[in-house]
């Protein structure tokens, strides 16, 4: 058996009905890589399993059909739950289609096999850059591309491992019975500038801080949860996924610590 996988991506916005999806029953966004398997018994008369130039565009063509949208607008969608397996199952179908109806060329009629894969964008883990302020930021591109809502300040972004990072550009603080917390960024992430300065002033007014392992269980338990950044400063979230944040004692008090800084009327 042969095959030959193409690689496209899309960013979508749905909602999910039924208790199960929790917070995912309200409208959010998702960027999926799709991957499409073509496979066959035997090579064809030009020694490949098909045109992988139309299969490149045959794909993108069909993630056309959705991406930038609201799948609960679309009709053709009605009633179902855009999971990303019903996504999988849609893009295989008319990924099939558009083998029988010739567009990847007449021999491509004898593909058997035709597999397609969904996977939400994650920060991809690499020791070796975690922590360091470089210059490729394509992930948090492609990751701040998935909102156009204007009352949306941020996205807070996990690992392929799960792990919570930072945001598209901010590291974030969460706030657990008066102590404090950061992501450690082991595998992936950057180290800002203003994280340094939040967590050497915390230690300075005797706040309790790590550098920890969190996840989403972590995140949804935060009493508090603030970004930081060297522009912003420290920015209080008042609100995530449709739960309401009360900035508290602890945001409050660091806000009140980094303004001389910011003013430059003090020195760390």
């Amino acid at each position: 058996m042969f095959s030959v996988t193409v690689r496209d991506h899309m960013m979508i916005a749905h909602s999910f009905r039924g208790e199960v999806f929790g917070p995912a029953q309200k409208l959010h966004g998702a960027t999926y890589v799709v991957d499409a398997e073509f496979r066959r018994p035997d090579l064809d008369a030009n020694g490949i399993v098909v045109d992988i130039g139309l299969a490149t565009t045959t794909l993108h063509e069909v993630l056309g059909t959705m991406n930038y949208r609201n799948l609960d607008e679309d009709p053709t969608l009605a009633g179902r739950n855009t999971t990303t397996e019903v996504i999988a199952r849609v893009i295989f179908d008319r990924l099939a289609a558009a083998i029988k109806a010739g567009k990847l060329g007449a021999d491509a009629a004898n593909i058997e096999g035709l597999r397609v894969r969904l996977g939400e964008l994650r920060l991809g883990e690499n020791p070796a850059l975690a922590g360091v302020k470089h210059l490729n930021r394509l992930e948090q591109i492609l990751a701040r591309r998935e909102w156009s809502d204007p009352d949306i300040a941020e996205a807070l972004l996990f690992s392929s491992s799960g792990a919570l990072v930072s945001g598209c550009m901010s590291n974030v603080f969460l706030v657990h019975g008066g102590r404090l917390s950061t992501p450690r960024l082991d595998r992936c992430g950057v180290a800002g500038v203003m994280r340094e300065v939040v967590g050497r002033l915390a230690v300075r007014h005797g706040i309790e801080f790590e550098q920890l392992p969190l996840d989403r269980e972590r995140l949804n338990a935060a009493e508090e949860i603030f970004l930081t950044n060297a522009l912003t400063g420290i920015r209080p979230v008042r609100e995530l996924e449709g739960r309401a944040v009360t900035p508290g004692p602890v945001t409050r008090q660091l806000q009140q610590a980094l303004a001389p800084l910011f003013l430059g009327k003090e020195t760390l």
